[in-house]
């Protein structure tokens, strides 16, 4: 499926096809991390400030169709240069690995090939750096099928700055996970992940992997009623303890907020989707300090959220946004206590960035047009007090394969 909008879509055929079988719509009796009336401490109408913005926004480069396109995941920055991988395009047309120097020179390190040459394809997810290494996940391509009848089922690979890649890991059958869509977490030299599908159950994994390339399944979803699954974002690590969600099934079928230990202990902290709460958290959550923030691409009347959690479980509604905004929202970026986030859907059908505050007050921050970058999907990363970020669509007229762009918010 190509184009910038796979996660959206993927999370509607989640919901079609796993909710029968991923938990149903009743709790089941005595599900720990389950809080029946989800405490709601705002949930307000937006202020529309249409078409207006209150920050400088700079293209650092935009992207054609042969050094990659539609970049979905969010940038990494190393040392000056940032780094980041694009869904389409390259030389093949499967994906791409890219870097982009301080002022603005973009090189490509390296192109996926097609799905069936062996390599990775279809790079999803952002980069992360481990003792001057970039390791990633592909979402497709590799060595194995997933069934007879299945794509080939992703990778987790590494490449260096000069653009030497190998594949250190292709996903296949049950009980291995696949389908990757998350970046990778580095736990003291161990890398963690998740799987959309595959394990055990079908529902998705949390994985290990080395920096050799030795990988095993830490926990299958799907095996409880009241379990998540479907992950489709990468996790965090709070006190030695790892924090992730899953974009359906648990005790309402509409997602969780779960915890994994190291050793693969899981937990449900929050099962979404009952009255005012949020609905089908896709991306991850952030901490800032020993609290956890996150979104939800759909709440009450499918509305989307911004949400708060503690370790413990206790979850709350800081935001809703209306009927006619935040169809979409990337995860958060906590810039000394302020949240900043994106998001697609009307009224800014091109995208849009807005801030929060940890109490929940929200305020529009920029807003795309056609005339420049549109749809916003992933997370902002901070860099010497500016915001980076990427579109999937937009640039220059005959060039709307996406863009690089930095924006300093006003004070």
């Amino acid at each position: 499926m190509q184009g910038p909008r796979r996660r959206q879509a993927l999370s509607i055929y989640i919901v079609a096809t796993l909710l029968a079988g991923c938990g149903g719509s009743q709790p089941p009796v005595g599900t720990s991390g389950i809080d029946p009336q989800p405490r709601v401490a705002k949930a307000a109408t937006r202020t529309e400030i249409a078409g207006a913005t209150d920050s400088h926004v700079r293209v650092l480069y935009r992207f054609n169709r042969d050094d990659g396109h539609q970049p979905e995941a969010a940038l990494l920055d190393v040392s000056g240069t940032t780094y980041g991988t694009t869904a389409w395009g390259g030389s093949h047309g499967w994906g791409a690995v890219f870097a982009i120097s301080a002022d603005g020179t973009e090189h490509v390190l390296h192109s996926f090939p097609d799905e069936f040459k062996g390599d990775g394809s279809v790079p999803v997810a952002s980069l992360i750096a481990v003792n001057g290494t970039l390791y990633g996940t592909t979402s497709r391509g590799g060595a194995n099928r997933c069934e007879d009848s299945e794509p080939l089922c992703g990778t987790v690979f590494d490449i260096d700055s000069k653009g030497h890649e190998q594949v250190l890991h292709s996903f296949g059958p049950s009980p291995d996970g696949n389908d990757p869509t998350a970046n990778l977490l580095d736990v003291d030299g161990t890398l963690y992940g998740t799987t959309v599908s595959g394990g055990v159950y079908g529902g998705g994994t949390v994985f290990t992997i080395s920096t050799s390339g030795d990988e095993k399944v830490l926990y299958s979803f799907g095996g409880s009623k009241g379990d998540g699954c479907a992950p489709q974002s990468g996790l965090i690590e709070v006190s030695g303890t790892m924090y992730g969600t899953t974009g359906n099934c648990g005790a309402y079928a509409r997602g969780t907020v779960f915890s994994i230990s190291p050793s693969g202990e899981e937990h449900v902290l929050h099962s979404f989707g009952y009255g005012s709460d949020g609905s089908y958290p896709v991306v991850g959550i952030i901490n800032v300090n020993g609290t956890l923030y996150g979104t939800t691409s759909g709440g009450y009347n499918l509305k989307s959220t911004v949400f708060s959690i503690t370790t413990s479980g206790y979850e709350q509604v800081l935001y809703s946004f209306d009927n006619y905004s935040g169809a979409g929202l990337s995860a958060l970026l906590d810039v000394n206590g302020v949240l900043y986030g994106t998001a697609t859907g009307e009224p800014y059908d091109e995208g849009f960035i807005y801030e929060i505050t940890l109490s929940g007050n929200e305020r529009l921050v920029h807003s795309f047009t056609r005339r420049g970058g549109s749809e916003p999907l992933a997370p902002l990363i901070e860099v010497n007090g500016k915001l980076l970020g990427t579109t999937a669509y937009g640039g220059l007229p005959g060039h709307g394969w996406g863009e690089v762009f930095e924006l300093k918010p006003s004070k």
